[in-house]
């Protein structure tokens, strides 16, 4: 069971903490960090795109007003100095075939030179409402023809009257069939001694001012390029429908005076950010708007992985912790179940390192080293302890030959008198039996085959006092004749029948010692149907017993081995130090009368019935 008073759970509870802790301090400031970094990377790398638009837009812009200035310049043709724009308006003049030639040639020729020279342009056409048109790509005649001064994409240079205007068309209007081409187009209507001679029209690929994959690749992010009246372009279809609201909330939004910058807005219940860059040769924003979830949903992957990675190394760390903690404690607890299993028996005790770690060596060593001690005290005590109860013993040996010869002797005087010899010969002959019995201290081990016939040579001794009012019956299987067992076990319990049955009892006493085997265990029971015991006196007798089942240290402060009253208490310890926890003992009165004392055993194999018999 997972208990927090144990040391492992306090050692894996205290450094699980402390790895948490420290995870979080370290991990929490590491990952605002990163994320602080990585946002101003995000907006870093937009606002490089952003600023790359403009960039690209003034680039476009100088090389539109250098190919205006190209036109206007005067050429060297034929020995007269004429100009792209000169020769426009001589060719509206004109009437010799020759002069219209070269006006012609003079215009395809600059027209071409200046897309060699300029190779990122698409388209630079030349044309008025009249008819003439020039160019560097193909177009449609169809286009051409259907050209008035009505057309809506010419009514914003007519009113800028000369200067610049920028304009978006999904597709080139020269081309009416074909792929469509998305194209930006700079155009100026151009005079020439205040007299309207056509258009100058310069084309770029949007794609080539817009890179899709920069910028257009978040959905919803939009991408506008606007000035103080107008939108230019925009690939939000939202924006075309309400350009007017949303041109008044972003130059509301962004400062006059500033030029690029990023700010935050909330539009339709998100956050965007707007980051922004004016251009300065055209005077348009360009503005990219995209919201922040999904302009940082990188972040939040990152976050994800992050915790992920965070909650993965807390875990792994805390299994190791705990493998950890139960590596070291586990030699503790081998330790303590190893000091628990001490007793007096002489075994080698080892706590296995199995970890290989020193200091458990050296703890195992000093651990054996005290049990050695331990073992060696335990066992002068035990020695001691031994020697005092075989001295008691001796000396309750010597009790007993007087009181028997003295009840003995006035047995044998009354059959001399009244029956004549040969019944206190028989008395004398068991009486010597009895004696030899108690006397003899070879070995205090004997076997339940000699203890029961010792038991019956005192019944029938005790019967030739008490007569008729004493019964006995003796039974003993042939399986238990050779379980050993202390001398002197049988006959002090007989005794305290004898003792406590004759007690207030007119009727005859009955006393049964009976053996039967069950399983693998012994039992004898001394029956009697006598007086029983006195309740206080069965309690005090518990209580006696239970003071021999304590540590080994108190028994120099137990009773004397006596006879009387002591007889089965002398018996129980005799019988405790003999088997140890091999054995129960059991005494109490019967539920009708009389007193029950029962002790029983485990049936010995060989190897027990060896040693015990080598015993002392």
């Amino acid at each position: 069971m997972f208990s927090f008073k144990t040391f492992q759970t306090k050692l894996f509870v205290t450094y699980s903490i402390f790895l948490i802790i420290f995870t979080l301090i370290i991990s929490i400031p590491m990952y605002y960090y990163l994320k602080n970094t990585t946002k101003k990377n995000i907006l870093a790398g937009i606002q490089q795109s952003v600023a790359g638009i403009s960039e690209s837009l003034d680039i476009y812009a100088n090389q539109y007003e250098n190919i205006t200035t190209q036109l206007y310049l005067k050429r060297d043709g034929s020995g007269s100095q004429v100009s792209v724009v000169q020769a426009l308006q001589n060719l509206m003049l004109m009437e010799n075939d020759a002069e219209v030639l070269n006006a012609y040639t003079l215009i395809d020729n600059n027209i071409t030179l200046l897309s060699e020279i300029n190779k990122n342009i698409y388209r630079i056409n030349i044309f008025n409402e009249h008819g003439l048109f020039f160019s560097n790509q193909p177009y449609d005649k169809s286009v051409l023809d259907s050209l008035s001064e009505d057309a809506d994409w010419l009514q914003e240079p007519q009113l800028a009257d000369g200067a610049m205007v920028m304009e978006y068309a999904s597709q080139d209007h020269w081309r009416a069939d074909g792929d469509p081409v998305p194209v930006f187009s700079f155009l100026r209507r151009m005079k020439w001694n205040g007299v309207n001679i056509g258009y100058l029209e310069v084309q770029i690929r949007a794609d080539d001012l817009i890179k899709p994959v920069k910028l257009t690749s978040i959905p919803s992010a939009s991408l506008t390029l606007f000035n103080q009246t107008d939108v230019l372009y925009s690939n939000d279809a939202n924006f075309k429908d309400n350009n007017i609201s949303r041109l008044m909330e972003f130059n509301a939004i962004i400062p006059s005076a500033m030029n690029n910058g990023q700010q935050s807005i909330r539009h339709h219940g998100n956050t965007e950010s707007l980051i922004f860059q004016r251009s300065q040769k055209t005077d348009y924003t360009i503005a990219y708007a995209v919201s922040e979830n999904k302009l940082f949903a990188s972040l939040l992957i990152f976050r994800n992985v992050t915790f992920a990675a965070v909650f993965l190394l807390i875990s792994l760390s805390i299994l190791v912790f705990y493998i950890l903690s139960k590596t070291l404690t586990y030699p503790i607890t081998k330790l303590r179940k190893v000091i628990d299993s001490v007793d007096l028996d002489d075994k080698k005790i080892k706590i296995n390192n199995e970890f290989k770690m020193d200091e458990i060596e050296l703890l195992n060593r000093s651990f054996r080293t005290m049990n050695e001690r331990l073992q060696n005290s335990l066992e002068e005590i035990v020695q001691f302890r031994t020697m005092e109860l075989q001295s008691q013993f001796e000396v309750l040996q010597a009790q007993i030959n007087p009181h028997f010869l003295f009840n003995m002797l006035g047995v044998i005087a009354i059959f001399s008198e009244e029956e004549g010899g040969t019944k206190a010969a028989d008395v004398c002959h068991k009486l010597a039996s009895f004696l030899r019995y108690t006397v003899i201290q070879t070995n205090p081990i004997t076997t339940l085959e000699q203890e029961m016939s010792f038991a019956r040579d005192y019944l029938e001794l005790m019967q030739t006092r008490y007569r008729h009012r004493l019964q006995f019956e003796l039974v003993l299987p042939e399986e238990m004749k050779r379980i050993s067992i202390p001398k002197l076990t049988l006959q002090p319990l007989v005794e305290n029948s004898i003792n406590h049955g004759f007690q207030h009892m007119d009727r005859g006493l009955v006393i049964t010692i009976r053996g039967i085997v069950e399983g693998d265990r012994w039992y004898i029971t001394i029956l009697d149907n006598g007086s029983g015991i006195d309740p206080e006196q069965l309690k005090s007798l518990h209580e006696k017993m239970e003071m021999y089942e304590r540590p080994i240290h108190v028994f120099p402060k137990k009773e004397q081995l006596t006879l009387g009253g002591m007889g089965i208490i002398s018996t129980y310890a005799r019988l405790k130090l003999y088997f140890k926890n091999r054995i129960a003992f059991r005494i109490g009165n019967n539920a009708d009368y009389g007193t029950c004392i029962s002790i029983s055993g485990w049936i010995p194999d060989e190897s027990d019935e060896h040693s015990q018999e080598e015993s002392p």
